[in-house]
């Protein structure tokens, strides 16, 4: 009996000490790392939006002038590269979808295309990759025209992945212009969006005439009229950021002096502030207007970039804050495209007109692009168009090209050989009459290049018809994750 006494008396003093004391802790498994390492994630399943063709913001009018988009046309031409599950293309609205195929399956090219029309809607297409390797993605563009009614001349955009922030350097909102900014909710919930902007008369960020708040429904489209929120200024910057989902966002501007249209085309999204960039897709006799903007005091040179060499344009100095609208006059002879360098990182843009008959001219919108190993632009078939080529590294470069016509088919694969600093345009209706889809690979990652493009119903018409493709990027979307088992959080 008194053995059991001093047992149950044990017991109850061992668990009381183990409620007030703590443990060592060389008796407790830490959970330093059952298992640990790095992964990497990288995206298979791609899904891009491709705008409806350039529109009027207003067809109603005033009086007897109202305003009309004439004959105007569109196509679409949509590609899928590398190793490639499925691509498949339809309407915003789900319907019309269209498979891509490979319209040459004897060759070793693995290429899968379509095409299309952007009268109706804008479409999207989604592309599910077998492996994310170099070389493999998706790449698509819209291109618009017209030879009558307001929005005559050339329009062309790339199509857009999502993000979370959209951000656009633009032109002027005076009186004439009209900028509508585009924004698409893939989402299957609707989300709200912040809107702010920076203007040219004055530092700091702009009181809108209207919300700085953009709701856009669930797969659903909407559209804001920028100049009445920001009027009266000579260039704009414009931010739109949400915290709850993705969108793609764009800006149809265009430009009139009473009946007589000055030019239209698409805005997309603002590459990165950086301290030295490079915008291709000049030529010779381009009226070029040079839009720029810093958060810190700085002074900017401008070149020429030219296949003779560099040379001087100007140089200017800007306001932390404020955007700067420069005039650069026209491009010389040679003209390629135009290199930036700063103190201090910089959003640029250009605005490149060109006039043609009765005083009609359009513009093409430029932006500064970012090397990468591997890039591919699509342009549908009724479209004609050169590459502008700018080797941005001071040593030579070697860039690869394969050249397909708009139904798949390759033509050739030509080399591009770049002295330091060097620069040359790449004739491609040599290759293909109409239509192009190009792929370009430069190891070195020193090739910034373009496509300009124009349509062959506004040349014959005596009109002047202007657009800069920028290149889509072909690497692999990857990010890494560190792994680690942590048995402390079991305790």
């Amino acid at each position: 009996m008194v053995t059991g006494v001093l047992t149950a008396v044990l017991i109850v003093a061992l668990a009381a000490a183990l409620l007030v004391c703590k443990p060592s802790d060389a008796l407790v498994n830490q959970g330093r790392v059952a298992d640990a390492g790095e992964r990497t994630v990288s995206q298979l399943n791609l899904r891009t939006y491709c705008p409806a063709r350039m529109a009027l913001s207003d067809t109603t009018g005033y009086g007897e002038a109202k305003p009309s988009e004439g004959n105007i046309a569109s196509a679409a031409q949509y590609t899928a590269f590398g190793p490639v599950f499925r691509s498949s293309v339809q309407a915003v609205s789900g319907k019309q979808e269209q498979q891509l195929t490979d319209q040459d399956g004897s060759d070793s090219y693995q290429l899968q295309v379509a095409s299309g029309s952007a009268d109706q809607s804008a479409s999207l297409q989604a592309t599910h990759l077998l492996q994310a390797v170099q070389g493999a993605g998706a790449a698509a563009s819209v291109v618009s025209w017209a030879s009558t009614g307001d929005l005559r001349g050339v329009q062309a955009s790339s199509c857009l992945s999502p993000a979370v922030e959209n951000s656009f350097l633009l032109p002027s909102t005076q009186r004439g212009w009209s900028q509508q900014l585009v924004v698409y909710n893939p989402a299957s919930k609707a989300t709200s969006l912040n809107l702010q902007a920076w203007g040219s008369k004055g530092t700091g960020r702009l009181a809108l005439a209207t919300s700085g708040r953009v709701t856009v429904q669930a797969e659903s489209e909407t559209v804001v009229d920028i100049a009445a929120a920001a009027p009266d200024q000579d260039g704009l910057f414009l931010t739109l950021t949400g915290s709850e989902v993705p969108v793609v966002a764009l800006i149809r501007a265009s430009d009139m002096s009473g009946t007589t249209p000055k030019g239209s085309d698409f805005i997309l999204d603002a590459p990165a502030a950086q301290q030295e960039s490079y915008l291709p897709g000049f030529t010779a006799a381009d009226q070029a207007r040079l839009l720029l903007l810093s958060q810190r005091q700085t002074r900017v040179k401008a070149s020429w970039v030219t296949a003779t060499g560099i040379h001087q344009a100007q140089e200017t100095d800007l306001k932390a804050g404020q955007v700067t609208s420069v005039d650069l006059g026209k491009a010389p002879d040679g003209a390629v495209g135009l290199s930036l360098s700063a103190d201090e990182p910089v959003y640029a843009a250009a605005q490149l007109s060109r006039q043609g008959e009765d005083e009609q001219e359009d513009f093409a919108w430029a932006q500064p692009v970012s090397p990468v190993a591997t890039s591919a632009a699509a342009l549908p078939h009724q479209a004609q168009g050169h590459l502008s080529m700018i080797n941005t590294g001071g040593d030579q470069l070697t860039a690869h090209l394969q050249v397909y016509d708009a139904a798949g088919k390759h033509l050739s694969d030509e080399q591009v050989e770049l002295d330091a600093h060097g620069a040359q345009d790449v004739e491609l209706q040599e290759l293909v009459p109409d239509g192009a889809i190009v792929r370009v690979e430069d190891d070195s990652k020193q090739l910034a290049w373009a496509m300009r493009v124009g349509v062959g119903d506004v040349r014959r018409a005596d009109l002047a018809g202007l657009a800069v493709l920028a290149p889509t990027s072909l690497m692999p979307q990857t990010m890494k994750v560190q792994a680690q088992e942590d048995q402390g959080l079991v305790r």
